[in-house]
């Protein structure tokens, strides 16, 4: 039964339910929550995941390019570059459809270690930027699985001390943190968040941008000359580069250009006395 409740002057007047349209009430709301999620299940409501453009990335199949969560990728090396990687964060926001299409054609490379976890043996700045890019696709980047490419075990298993050794062995992990001092696998970042800012590996991202070295093969080869560029510039700090590797205008930037085309760094991998040939893939 509803009747009106009393009501002050001036109040409109309100309803109240019997005890029994309140139970009926309560109990149609009860009976629709299973019937709500029986259509998410049958995609008659939809939850908007994350978009995927591949399948996951697997160990037992032959994979150009796999979907991966950066979330969980595992970082092989102790720091990035920041203004390297806030960079193409950039680039990634203004135009994400053709950089998209980039990472399709030069994914992120991995490895898959003990557990099935995923290892990052190239590209961690690329990697981060994409994480840190909120696009569509959220934590669902592209990955190339290159336990083969590098002749590595498809499945180390548990091990995780032949794990270490053999990347150690084939010179696929850097143990130096963002000042340069040595460390030990465990001491790496756990995640892509985690890992710290090294000015020095940004200004030798620059100097390379600006063909002051050429692109090399060698592992971690921008490490190298972010280390030899420490003794040249002791106290560099991030805000006194560019924002932009086209800025042709930054002191330090220049400086470290000469530098490089010297003879004293004549022992680093892709030294040039002269500028490289113009690289624009990363």
């Amino acid at each position: 039964m509803i009747g009106w409740l009393p009501t002050r002057k001036g109040s409109a007047p309100s309803l109240s339910r019997s005890g029994n349209a309140v139970e009926k009430t309560a109990s149609c709301r009860s009976a629709s929550r299973p019937i709500a999620a029986a259509l998410i299940l049958a995609g008659l409501l939809s939850v908007k995941p994350a978009l995927a453009d591949k399948r996951a990335c697997s160990a037992a199949a032959a994979q150009k390019v796999c979907s991966c969560d950066l979330t969980k990728l595992r970082p092989l090396q102790g720091a990035v570059g920041m203004k390297e990687v806030a960079y193409k964060k950039r680039i990634i926001s203004d135009d994400t459809k053709h950089q998209r299409k980039k990472l399709k054609k030069h994914p992120i490379e991995v490895v898959i270690g003990p557990g099935g976890q995923l290892f990052i043996t190239d590209h961690h700045h690329g990697a981060k930027a994409w994480l840190g890019a909120k696009t569509k696709w959220r934590v669902n980047g592209l990955c190339k699985v290159v336990n083969f490419d590098k002749e590595l075990p498809s499945d180390f298993g548990t091990d995780e001390d032949q794990f270490w050794k053999t990347l150690k062995d084939r010179k696929l992990v850097w143990l130096k943190n963002e000042r340069g001092v040595d460390i030990d696998a465990s001491q790496l970042p756990k995640t892509l968040e985690a890992m710290p800012d090294d000015p020095y590996r940004s200004l030798a991202w620059f100097v390379r941008k600006k063909r002051g070295f050429c692109k090399s093969r060698s592992e971690f080869a921008e490490f190298a000359w972010a280390d030899w560029f420490r003794s040249k510039f002791p106290n560099l700090d991030a805000h006194d580069l560019p924002s932009n590797p086209k800025n042709k205008k930054n002191q330090t930037v220049n400086e470290a250009v000469k530098f490089a085309h010297s003879q004293k760094a004549k022992n680093l991998p892709g030294h040039s006395d002269a500028d490289c040939k113009k690289d624009d893939e990363d």
